[in-house]
């Protein structure tokens, strides 16, 4: 049974070829005690300007 939250006013749609969606899931990190979502490649960018 789906409860009705609000109704939909918009919907879009985002053209994203599989490859591009696939490499993005796969370096995707899930913290457990908080679910948030990390991507590696942000977190490799953020720790290399640190070196810097």
């Amino acid at each position: 049974m789906v409860e009705e939250v609000a109704p939909l006013d918009l919907v879009i749609e985002l053209q994203v070829p599989k490859k591009v969606l696939i490499d993005r899931l796969s370096k995707q990190l899930v913290h457990k005690a908080s679910g948030r979502t990390y991507n590696w490649i942000s977190i490799l960018q953020k720790l290399r300007e640190r070196m810097i």
